[in-house]
C-alpha cells in the first residue's frame, strides 16, 4: 500500500474523510513512519560509504545521508572501532592526535546543516579508503510511495488508526489498534532479526536405493 492508500484506509475506517482530517491523517503516518523508522535497526536502512582519506587531514565529513555510524574498515585490511573521546584518550593518550595508523573513529558534532563528522585517531600518515557502514536518515514518502520496511504498510493502517480514534476522544477504540499495531511491530523485529541470522546451506539428500548402493544429489551415478 502506498502513503496515499493508507491515509484513505485509515479515515475510511473511522467514517471520516473531510480535508482536515486528511491533513491530520498525514501528519499522524509521517510520525509513525518515522518512529517505526528509528526503532530497529533495519537491512531498508543501512548506507555505506567509501571515504577518501587523506595523510594529514584528521577530520572529515560523511554523506549527508548518514544518520549516525555502526562500523567501519581500513583499506580492507582491518576494522576500526568507534570511540568516544574519553575512551579514545583512555586506550591511547598519546594518539589521539599524533600521527600514525588510524586506530579508532571518533564522532563529532553535526554540521549546522545536520551532517555527520567523524575524526580518524590517530592523524592518518597514509592515504586509503575508509569504509563506513551506517544508518540512513529518514527519506519522507511522498503519496506514491511504499513504506520501505516490510510489514511497515501493515502496521502503519494500525497505528494511524489508532492516533485518529485518539484524536476524536474515542480512547479504548484507540488503545485497540495501537495493540495491534505493536504485534505487527514485533513480528517485524522477529522478521528482521531472523533473516539478519539466518545462515543457509545446500545440505545433500542421500537416499539408499534397493541393492544396498549409496548414491546422493551430488553424486547421483554413485
Amino acid at each position: 500500500m502506498t502513503r496515499a492508500e493508507i491515509i484513505s484506509y485509515c479515515l475510511a475506517k473511522i467514517a471520516v474523510n473531510d480535508a482536515t482530517s486528511q491533513a491530520v491523517a498525514a501528519q499522524f503516518f509521517d510520525a509513525r513512519h518515522a518512529t517505526i523508522w528509528n526503532d530497529s535497526d533495519w537491512r531498508q536502512a543501512r548506507w555505506q560509504q567509501n571515504l577518501t582519506i587523506v595523510a594529514g587531514t584528521q577530520d572529515y565529513q560523511l554523506a549527508p545521508e548518514f544518520e549516525f555510524v555502526k562500523v567501519a574498515r581500513w583499506d580492507g585490511a582491518y576494522d576500526v572501532p568507534l570511540l568516544n573521546d574519553t575512551t579514545a584518550l583512555m586506550r591511547n593518550p598519546a594518539g589521539y592526535d599524533t600521527s600514525g595508523p588510524i586506530t579508532a573513529l571518533i564522532p563529532l558534532a553535526r554540521t549546522g546543516a545536520g551532517v555527520c563528522q567523524i575524526r580518524c585517531v590517530q592523524n592518518p600518515t597514509q592515504n586509503g579508503t575508509l569504509l563506513i557502514i551506517g544508518k540512513k536518515k529518514i527519506t519522507a514518502l511522498a503519496s506514491g510511495d511504499t513504506p520501505p520496511i516490510p510489514g511497515e504498510d501493515v502496521a502503519l493502517c494500525e497505528f494511524v488508526t489508532g492516533d485518529l480514534y485518539e484524536w476524536l476522544r474515542q480512547f479504548d477504540t484507540a488503545a485497540y489498534f495501537f495493540q495491534k499495531g505493536g504485534i505487527q511491530l514485533d513480528k517485524m523485529r522477529e522478521m528482521e532479526t531472523a533473516q539478519a541470522g539466518e545462515l543457509r546451506q545446500i545440505i545433500p539428500y542421500t537416499q539408499e536405493l534397493e541393492g544396498g548402493s549409496l548414491y546422493d544429489s551430488m553424486r547421483p551415478l554413485g
